[in-house]
């Protein structure tokens, strides 16, 4: 296995994947056309749990150890989620348009951009913007936090990115499996990586 390949691939068949996360345990996935948040078994593909997402185009995900984290593309808001019972805790608006990707570093969250080349670190409590640097590239749809670098897919030349988030550098990169990936997320070893229309998740080597 080297950087980028392929490990395992679940087919999904939910109707398109807008985002993706891992709570420590199982996937998440934002389903595009049922408007839903899902638990999804990363072994089998098997759905645990399905509620409401809090709007209509959930482009990122992201957990922060308890809760789940989601942001709307359309509306501009960053909601925070009961994993349990699907409620919205708190709310507040992303910092410029078409907010995209979530990541949460262990403190702070992350999140990219749609159609600006721009990557913002946020504080959860007050929605202030702490950091933002330029993106390797516009149409980021999603984004990952490893423990020490971010990690952000591209849609304009279907590239995954490695970055430094102190300088905004991007350290490394790799083409992705197929086009249209609009979710990335990191469980502690790998990285997996949707996509929209083939319904697919991909596990991604990091070696």
């Amino acid at each position: 296995m080297v950087l980028g390949d392929v490990v395992r691939t679940l087919t999904m068949g939910v109707g398109g994947i807008n985002a993706l996360a891992f709570d420590g345990k199982y996937l998440w996935i934002s389903q595009a056309t049922g408007f839903t948040l899902q638990q999804i078994n990363p072994i089998s593909g098997a759905v645990i749990r399905s509620f409401a997402a809090p709007d209509n185009n959930c482009s990122g995900l992201t957990f922060d150890g308890k809760y789940l984290w989601s942001v709307d593309w359309s509306t501009g808001l960053i909601y925070q989620i009961d994993p349990v019972s699907g409620a919205v805790i708190r709310s507040f608006a992303a910092a410029g348009v078409e907010p995209n990707g979530l990541a949460f570093d262990g403190k702070y969250l992350w999140h990219s951009h749609w159609s600006a080349a721009i990557i913002r670190q946020v504080d959860p409590v007050s929605g202030a913007v702490l950091r933002s640097f330029a993106a390797p590239n516009t149409l980021n749809p999603e984004c990952a936090f490893d423990g020490k670098y971010l990690w952000v897919v591209n849609t304009t030349d279907d590239r995954v990115y490695q970055i430094n988030p102190i300088s905004g550098a991007v350290v490394n990169s790799f083409a992705t499996p197929t086009t249209n990936c609009t979710g990335l997320t990191f469980d502690g070893k790998y990285l997996w990586l949707s996509e929209g229309i083939l319904d697919e998740i991909y596990q991604i080597s990091l070696i």
